[in-house]
């Protein structure tokens, strides 16, 4: 995975949480279960995936704003060798 995506996932992962928590606490007794899983993960997926959000995910791992010379220097500058024949 990309950091990009454990960073979103990660964000998924505590809006999980709390949808979980605030299911069980309007539904006392109750547990997530096949028919309530949808409507649970929806309201952590909106929560988590905000444009806000993944704006900080593509900042964070410096793919936005677009900066050449970054990706410049942190490419390895040097040519592939070939390997030797009967490897």
């Amino acid at each position: 995975m990309q950091p990009s995506e454990l960073r979103l996932f990660c964000q998924l992962k505590s809006a999980w949480g709390h949808s979980v928590r605030d299911f069980q606490l309007a539904n006392i007794g109750e547990f997530v279960t096949k028919q309530t899983f949808a409507m649970v993960f929806k309201q952590a997926w909106v929560k988590a995936t905000t444009i806000e959000a993944a704006i900080k995910v593509f900042c964070r791992s410096r793919s936005l704003p677009l900066n050449p010379s970054y990706v410049l220097e942190s490419v390895k500058q040097q040519p592939s060798q070939p390997e030797p024949a009967g490897m």
